[in-house]
C-alpha cells in the first residue's frame, strides 16, 4: 500500500474552496451547449445546468451579444465527475486547465493535447480510469498536486522540451506508465510524482533536472533502470525506496544529498557510487540493499550516514578516501560479508553500532585522526584478527565497542605504550605492536592495467583467476617466476611478501577444432618492459599485436628464450604458430 503526501499546499486548496463551491454552477452565458464566464476580454468553460457528455469541443474564440471571446482557460470542476464524457478536443489558444476540471470523467479516453497549455490544476484530471495518452505541453511552467493521479489506463506519457517540472503526485498510481524519459527543461520532479507506478521499468532523468523529490519513484517494483542526469544534486526521502527491481544506476558525481530511505529496499541493487560532492545523508539511504557488492566512495565524499548500508549482506570491502571524516551510527551494521575496511586519515569518528554485526571482517584500518568509537561499534565481529589505528593518542572507546580484545592491535611506534598502558578498554587487547608499512603486490592482467593491493608485510595474498570465455591461463609469473604449475582449481597464493612484488598473469586461446594439429607449447608473459616467450620452436613465427589487431612485431624462434622489448602499461596479444596468447605489461 502506497501512503500519498497530504500537503498544506492541498490543505489550503481543498479551504479555498468552501468559497469556490458556492459559484460552480454560475456561469454568465452559454453557447453551442458550452457554458462560460467572462473574464475581461476571454472567456473560461465552467460548469453549467447540464453535465457535459460524449464529445466535446472546445473553441478557440466565442460569441455572446455581439463580442467575441478568446477562449483561454477551462475553469475548476468544469467537467467534474462527468461520467459519460468520452472524448475532448482542446483548442489552441487554451492555456489552463483548473482544479479538478476533469475529476473521475472515468470513460474519458480521449484528448487532443495542445502545445499552449502552461497550467494544469490540482487534481486536474483525477481518477480519469479511460485515459490512455498524456502529452505534457512546452510551456507547461505549473503544475498542481495529483494532475493526474489514479489515471490507471496511462500507458504513455510524452513530455515536450520546455517543460519545466512533474508536479506532486502527478502520476501517482498510474500502474500501466512503463517508460519515462525527461527532456533537459524539467528542472524538478515533485513529490510522489511517480510513486506506485508499478509496470514503470526505465526512467530517464534529463539532463536539467536538479531534484528528485521525496518517494517521487517509491514501490515502483518493476523500475530496471535509472539514467541519472548530469545535474541531479538532491535525490529526497524514500525517492527511490522498494524499487526492488532496480539493478542499474549511472551514479553522476554531481550528487550532494541522499535522503533518508532513498533507495532502501532497492534489493537487485549491485553497485553503489558516492558522489564527490555529497555532503549530506539521511538514514538507511542503502539500508537492505541485500545485492550491493561493490560500493566506491569518491574522494570529496565527506560522510557515511546512519545505516546507510545496513544489511547489505553481500558487500565485502569498504575503502573510504581521505576527505570522510565520520562513519554513522549502524552505517554498516550487519554486513556479514564484509572482510576488509580501510578509512582516511580524516576519519574522526564512528558511530555506535557503526560495524556491529559484521562477523567476517578480519582487517580494519584507520588513519592518524579518529577521536572516537561509538558504543558497540564493533560488537561481534567475531574475525577480527587485523586492527589498525594510526592515531598516536587512543581514541575514545564507547562501552562494549569491542566484543573481545584478541585481535592484533597496531599502531604508531611511539604510541605502543599509551595504547597498552590506557586505563580504558585499550588496554584489554592482548597482542599490541608497532604498525609497518605495507608493502605493495602489483597485479597485471591482460586487461588495460594493474592492479595494486596493500599487503601487511609477512603475509600472503590468494588471487582467484578467471579466464575470459575462450581463452585459458598460459603462464603466471610472481616476480619474474613461472609459478603456473602452482595453481589449484584457479587459485594462486603469494609467498609471505616482505616486500613490493608483481603478479603477471597471460591467457591463450586453444585450438579446439577437431582433427586440430598439436597446439604449440610456447608460453609468454611480461616482465621488466619485454615480452618473454619460452618453449617456441626453431622456425615458429612469433607476431606481437596490439589489442586493435595492428602486427607491431614479428621474430622468427630459434628455439631459445626470446625478450622482445615493448612498452609498459599496455595489453598484447602474441601469436605463436596456431597459439593466441594475451598478455599483459
Amino acid at each position: 500500500m502506497y501512503m500519498k503526501n497530504f500537503s498544506f499546499g492541498r490543505l489550503a486548496s481543498l479551504i479555498m474552496l468552501l468559497t469556490v463551491s458556492a459559484s460552480i454552477q454560475a456561469y454568465d452565458f452559454e453557447v453551442g451547449g458550452i457554458y462560460y464566464n467572462k473574464d475581461g476580454s476571454n472567456a473560461k468553460v465552467v460548469s453549467g445546468d447540464k453535465k457535459y457528455e460524449n464529445t466535446v469541443t472546445i473553441p478557440e474564440k466565442v460569441e455572446n451579444d455581439g463580442v467575441s471571446y478568446w477562449v483561454t482557460s477551462i475553469g475548476a470542476y468544469a467537467f467534474d465527475n462527468c461520467d459519460h464524457l468520452t472524448k475532448v478536443t482542446l483548442s489552441k489558444e487554451l492555456k489552463e486547465i483548473g482544479f479538478r476540471a476533469f475529476r473521475n470523467c472515468i470513460a474519458l479516453a480521449d484528448i487532443n493535447w495542445t502545445d499552449n497549455i502552461i497550467s494544469l490544476g490540482e487534481d486536474a484530471f483525477i481518477g480519469c480510469t479511460s485515459l490512455t495518452t498524456v502529452t505534457l505541453s512546452a510551456k507547461l511552467s505549473d503544475m498542481g498536486e495529483s494532475a493526474f493521479s489514479g489515471c490507471t489506463g496511462i500507458n504513455s506519457l510524452t513530455v515536450h522540451d520546455g517543460c519545466t517540472l512533474i508536479g506532486g503526485s502527478a502520476f501517482y498510481g498510474c500502474n500501466k506508465i512503463q517508460t519515462v524519459k525527461l527532456p533537459q527543461s524539467v528542472k524538478r520532479i515533485g513529490s510522489s510524482a511517480f510513486s506506485g507506478c508499478t509496470a514503470l521499468e526505465e526512467l530517464n532523468v534529463g539532463s536539467g533536472v536538479e531534484t528528485i523529490a521525496s518517494y517521487a519513484f517509491d514501490g515502483c517494483s518493476h523500475l530496471k533502470k535509472v539514467v541519472l542526469g548530469s545535474e541531479v544534486k538532491y535525490i529526497n526521502f524514500r525517492a527511490f525506496r522498494n524499487c526492488i527491481a532496480l539493478a542499474d544506476v549511472n551514479w553522476t558525481d554531481n550528487i550532494i544529498s541522499l535522503g533518508e530511505d532513498a533507495f532502501s529496499g532497492c534489493t537487485s541493487l549491485t553497485t553503489v557510487t558516492l558522489s564527490a560532492k555529497l555532503s549530506e545523508m539521511g538514514e538507511s539511504a542503502f539500508g537492505g540493499c541485500t545485492a550491493i557488492n561493490s560500493l566506491t566512495v569518491h574522494d570529496g565524499c565527506t560522510l557515511i550516514g546512519g545505516s546507510a548500508f545496513s544489511g547489505c549482506k553481500n558487500l565485502k570491502a569498504v575503502e573510504l578516501p581521505q576527505s570522510v571524516v565520520s562513519v554513522g551510527g549502524s552505517a554498516l551494521e550487519n554486513c556479514v560479508a564484509l572482510t576488509t575496511v580501510r578509512g582516511g586519515d580524516a576519519l574522526q569518528t564512528l558511530g555506535s553500532y557503526a560495524f556491529s554485526g559484521c562477523t567476517h571482517l578480519q582487517d580494519f584500518t584507520v588513519g592518524g585522526d579518529l577521536r572516537q568509537i561509538g558504543f558497540r561499534a564493533f560488537r561481534n565481529c567475531t574475525s577480527l584478527t587485523n586492527l589498525t589505528i594510526l592515531t598516536a593518542t587512543p581514541p575514545t572507546l564507547g562501552e562494549e565497542a569491542f566484543s573481545a580484545y584478541t585481535a592484533k592491535l597496531c599502531v604508531p611506534e611511539n604510541a605502543v605504550a599509551d595504547y597498552k598502558g590506557s586505563n580504558t578498554k585499550w588496554a584489554d587487547f592482548t597482542n599490541v605492536v608497532a604498525y609497518t608499512t605495507p608493502v605493495t603486490l602489483t597485479i597485471r592482467q591482460a586487461a588495460g592495467g594493474a592492479v595494486k593491493e596493500l599487503i601487511r608485510v609477512g603475509e600472503s595474498y590468494q588471487y582467484t583467476i578467471s579466464p575470459d570465455e575462450g581463452w585459458e591461463v598460459n603462464t603466471v609469473t610472481f616476480n619474474g617466476t613461472d609459478v603456473t604449475k602452482q595453481l589449484v582449481d584457479g587459485v594462486y597464493r603469494t609467498p609471505a611478501l616482505t616486500a613490493d612484488a608483481t603478479l603477471s598473469i597471460s591467457f591463450q586461446s586453444p585450438v579446439v577444432a577437431a582433427g586440430a594439429p598439436v597446439a604449440s607449447q610456447a608460453r609468454a608473459y611480461g616482465a621488466n618492459d619485454c615480452i618473454v616467450v619460452r618453449g617456441a620452436e626453431t622456425g615458429d613465427i612469433v607476431s606481437i599485436y596490439a589489442l586493435d589487431g595492428r602486427l607491431l612485431n614479428t621474430v622468427v624462434a630459434d628455439g631459445s628464450e626470446l625478450r622482445i622489448q615493448a612498452n609498459g602499461n599496455a595489453t598484447y596479444i602474441v601469436k605463436v604458430g596456431d597459439k593466441a596468447i594475451k598478455i599483459a605489461m
